[in-house]
């Protein structure tokens, strides 16, 4: 029988209001006895389904730093007859009471007594964890399914970003080192306060990011300098303006999306004696690099249509991945029929290409390339 020491909080004084149990242990622990039910899976339940790009951030921003911690705490809700509390002293009334609570233990097989209402990613974060750390966790007690679609809704819906301009206010006041501290620790994990600087930064150094270490600035030091810094902050904001995402997409999701669209299109490069960002490639030229980017937002917007999940980035890098396949890595190696392609007329040239490029391979043409209008006929 599972039992942890924490804190009784009786939040509320009416009768039918739940009170609920705060305490901290381990993610596997937590898992052992509570269950994620997620709405796409099972009838009444309230949970997303599971974001491996999600957990994937929590892993990395605790493998950042040494001093990163997450003391939010995952919610809970135990339902009735499944605990006990003993009390062990009242503070407060007897509002705030320190505790025991014991989980039943159910038969083999039957369903667990808990279910997470919030922070399931979080939690699977935590479990791949090798130190295991504890994380804190509160039970609602007695929770209902009611009480339990209740508190997801209200949790997830009031959650917000936290503004671009308060962080700016925030670290005005803190002391320049302490500034420069800050920012490294979020550039780390993606986080860029909505500053286009500090998202070529996180680019450039971000260990999932496929433009690591290549871009063509001052502060790229020991790596290639290949791809210009306004080819990346055009193609950032082709995603912030262009994309049809149902919500709001901010400098951060638009460096994630990017990130993991040019992961497929990294992964898509089918010549082996050529890098796709070698300095014989088109691809990463400035030009090349915008209109790839505007041409996979078009086709993102037909999936969208369909209702694919932009927020799972491994399902962005598959579809883009898939997409750029039929386009023989030859197109960005050969000469073509114009240059100065770096203007909105010279990238549509370049879109019109690939779609009849794609085209051409779905129709199985002996040389896909040959109706593409940057294509010579020589070639």
């Amino acid at each position: 029988m599972p039992e942890y020491q924490g804190i009784l909080i009786h939040q509320r004084q009416t009768e039918d209001a739940l009170s609920f149990f705060a305490f901290a242990t381990t993610a596997n622990e937590i898992l052992s006895w509570a269950d994620i039910q997620r709405t796409a899976e099972l009838k009444g339940a309230a949970q997303r389904l599971r974001n491996e790009a999600h957990i994937r951030t929590i892993r990395a921003f605790m493998y950042a730093s040494p001093s990163n911690i997450i003391p939010t705490a995952v919610t809970l809700a135990l339902e009735p007859n499944s605990y006990e509390v003993s009390v062990l002293q009242e503070n407060d009334g007897g509002r705030v009471v320190s505790a025991t609570l014991r989980i039943k233990q159910k038969e083999r097989g039957a369903a667990k007594p808990a279910v997470i209402i919030d922070g399931q990613h979080r939690l699977l974060a935590f479990a791949a964890l090798e130190d295991e750390p504890p994380l804190l966790a509160c039970a609602v007690l007695g929770a209902d399914d009611l009480e339990r679609a209740l508190h997801f809704v209200v949790i997830n819906n009031k959650t917000k970003r936290v503004p671009s301009d308060l962080v700016k206010a925030i670290m005005a006041e803190l002391t320049p080192g302490r500034r420069k501290t800050l920012k490294e620790r979020l550039t780390k994990v993606g986080i860029t306060l909505g500053d286009y600087a500090v998202a070529l930064d996180v680019l450039n150094t971000n260990e999932r990011s496929p433009f690591r270490d290549l871009l063509d600035w001052d502060i790229n030091r020991d790596g290639v300098r290949r791809i210009k810094p306004l080819a990346l902050e055009s193609s950032l904001r082709a995603l912030i303006a262009d994309l049809h995402a149902p919500i709001e997409i901010d400098v951060d999701d638009a460096v994630g999306l990017l990130c993991a669209m040019w992961r497929g299109i990294r992964d898509a490069w089918n010549a082996s004696d050529v890098q796709w960002c070698d300095d014989k490639s088109k691809l990463v030229q400035k030009a090349g690099l915008v209109a790839v980017t505007e041409f996979l937002i078009e086709r993102l917007n037909l999936k969208i249509e369909e209702g694919f999940d932009l927020t799972n980035h491994d399902e962005v890098q598959t579809f883009c991945e898939y997409v750029m396949k039929a386009i023989p890595s030859r197109f960005w190696l050969i000469d073509w029929k114009q240059r100065e392609l770096d203007t909105s007329a010279g990238r549509a040239l370049i879109r019109q290409s690939l779609a009849a490029i794609r085209t051409a391979s779905s129709t199985g043409a002996d040389d896909p390339l040959r109706d593409a209008i940057l294509v010579p006929s020589s070639e």
